[in-house]
C-alpha cells in the first residue's frame, strides 16, 4: 500500500520535541494528508528528486518539527525513505525495506 512507509519509522518523538507534542501520536487522518501531500509533488522526493510512483510506499511525508500531530503545511516535508532516513539523527535507526533501498539506489540521479 501506499502509506506503507508513512506510519511507523518513528518509534519516539526527539526528547526536546516530546514535551510539547500532543499524545496519542499519528492523527487519524494523517494517511490521507500524506497521500494528498505526496500526490501533489507527484511522488517524488523533495530532496533528491526521485520519483517513487513506481513503488510509493518508499516516499513518505516527514514532519518536520518532530511532533506527529502536527499536520500543517509548513511541518510536512515528501522525502524518499532514504532522504527521510538522513534528515537527522533521530532518524538514522530508522528501518528500510531492502527493496526499497535497493530502487532508490538504482534509479537515484545522485
Amino acid at each position: 500500500s501506499e502509506n506503507d512507509g508513512n506510519l511507523t519509522v518513528m518509534r519516539h518523538l526527539p526528547k526536546t520535541l516530546a514535551e510539547n507534542a500532543k499524545p496519542g501520536g499519528y492523527t487519524p487522518d494523517f494517511p490521507e494528508i500524506s497521500r494528498r501531500l505526496r500526490e501533489q509533488y507527484n511522488w517524488k522526493c523533495t530532496e533528491c528528486g526521485i520519483d517513487m510512483s513506481d513503488k510509493k510506499e518508499g516516499l513518505h511525508t516527514h514532519h518536520l518539527n518532530g511532533v506527529k500531530s502536527d499536520n500543517s503545511i509548513r511541518n510536512l516535508r515528501v522525502l524518499c525513505a532514504l532522504c527521510h532516513r538522513n534528515v537527522d539523527e533521530h532518524h538514522r535507526g530508522m528501518h528500510v525495506k531492502p527493496d526499497i533501498v535497493r530502487y532508490i539506489e538504482l534509479n537515484r540521479d545522485r
